[in-house]
């Protein structure tokens, strides 16, 4: 039996290193696909721009009027005149170009597309042969040029890592010139495009001085890349006949609110009729009641339910967390097609998002106009969980429960779950859970509903978990 026990933990530990081989392996190849793609966003100076290389030639200049001889010296004397003014323009003649970036649309959803303007105003009175203008797009792949496959990836100055990023060469930029650029640029996935500044680079035509300078924007661009809308069965999201009826319209009457009242005209409901001033008065009116919105559709997102656990049974108890990262995608794809959909019909929407990290916790409640929407668009934007510890806080329940006619908690299985019992508080006739995969089959008295049934982009798609630690 010790002998049993003895080649089951080298088994485990065998495993447990292939695995952590196969982790380490993935990572590197992720890593090397990168740099391979990376591109160097420039050429680099001539080292006799610089000041050892200017230093040798004015010295060779010297010891060649010095031996006597001056064909050799004066050949040294120009080519150190070229490069000293070669290296006095590049960086001259950056240092007077204004960059000014704009994205009218402000937000757009992935897979679509939407413009970026640059204008560049060279305020030098020298031209520019050759400027590259270098805007950084983050360490994911977010945006993409309309007419190319995938995004590009740069080595930006002063940068260790690649970054992702969109570059722009002009060419012959006179002096006092102006140039408009607009490019089409599609979003590949959610997130946000912002950035405070740009990387300018320019440099003679005989390619021997190159300099480089980030430049800061008067007006930082922040495109919110929302979620990809799917198609979504929606009559499972309508909770009750008050709803099901101001769907089209999304408001109703509340009887219990008199606004005022108005005189009767015949086909007006009886039911209308205001018997106590026809009884006082002999005039016959009819009550007028306050129009109000339906209770809103609250979503509850718990990123704690899209992290997995595996404890092995070694001597140190050892443990790898995974990230269900498809699986959460998707469903912050549904709920933000569903929040489209309500909102679409005039159903306010709410959204909590638990803390993370060093990210704080979201609360979005219904506001005016499309605000609230639009706020709850830019927080499942945002979202970076990386299987970190997320907690919800019972007051926030409490807050969103008191609005909310409806309430889902999104979570990623249907296992057994911490908010079970705040669902049942709140109260089950108007709670769901909506999960992400199938493990149990769902219990308790809360209904469950699944991505598959709701959504048929979801259909057969459970997706990869990532390893974490």
């Amino acid at each position: 039996m010790g002998i049993n026990k003895g080649a089951d933990e080298i088994n485990n530990k065998e495993e447990k290193r292939g695995k952590e081989a196969a982790f380490k392996t993935s990572a590197k190849e992720d890593e090397a696909g990168r740099k391979k793609k990376a591109k160097n966003p420039g050429s680099s100076s001539s080292r006799l721009t610089g000041i050892p290389g200017l230093v040798l030639l004015f010295s060779g200049f010297l010891l060649s009027y010095y031996v006597g001889a001056r064909e050799t010296g004066v050949f040294f004397l120009l080519f150190f005149l070229l490069c000293f003014a070669s290296a006095c323009w590049s960086r001259g003649v950056c240092r007077r170009i204004c960059v000014e970036a704009d994205a009218p649309a402000g937000a757009c959803y992935a897979g679509q597309v939407f413009s970026l303007k640059l204008k560049v105003q060279n305020r030098s009175f020298f031209p520019l042969i050759w400027l590259d203008l270098l805007i950084p797009a983050g360490e994911r792949e977010i945006i993409k040029r309309r007419d190319e496959e995938d995004a590009s990836w740069f080595y930006f100055p002063h940068q260790e890592k690649p970054q992702t990023g969109l570059r722009q060469r002009f060419v012959w930029l006179l002096w006092h010139q102006e140039i408009l650029w607009e490019e089409e640029l599609t979003a590949m996935r959610r997130g946000c495009l912002h950035f405070s500044r740009v990387n300018l680079q320019a440099g003679d035509g005989f390619g021997l001085s190159v300099f480089n300078v980030w430049r800061e924007l008067e007006k930082p661009v922040c495109v919110y890349l929302y979620p990809a809308v799917v198609p979504v069965r929606m009559e499972r999201f309508f909770r009750n006949a008050a709803e099901a009826i101001a769907r089209s319209r999304g408001e109703t009457e509340d009887i219990t609110l008199l606004k005022s009242t108005r005189s009767y005209t015949p086909g007006d409901p009886a039911k209308r009729i205001n018997w106590r001033l026809l009884a006082a008065s002999g005039k016959m009116q009819v009550n007028l009641y306050e129009t109000v919105q339906p209770g809103c559709a609250a979503f509850i997102l718990d990123l704690k339910s899209f992290r997995r656990v595996e404890v092995h049974a070694d001597a140190q108890n050892s443990r790898e967390i995974f990230l269900m990262r498809d699986n959460l995608e998707n469903m912050i794809s549904v709920i933000a097609s569903c929040m489209k959909n309500l909102i679409e019909r005039r159903i306010p929407v709410a959204l909590l998002i638990p803390a993370y990290g060093r990210k704080k916790r979201m609360l979005v409640l219904p506001g005016e106009a499309d605000m609230g929407f639009r706020a709850c668009m830019e927080a499942l934007s945002l979202i970076d969980y990386c299987a970190e510890d997320a907690f919800i806080a019972e007051e926030d329940l409490w807050r969103i429960g008191r609005i909310a006619s409806s309430l889902y908690f999104c979570v990623g299985t249907d296992q057994k779950n911490e908010l079970e019992e705040q669902a049942v508080f709140l109260g089950s006739g108007r709670a769901t859970f909506l999960a992400g995969r199938r493990v149990t089959g769902g219990f308790g008295i809360v209904p469950w509903l699944y991505l598959d049934e709701i959504s048929p982009v979801s259909e057969g798609r459970e997706g990869r978990d990532e390893r974490i630690s």
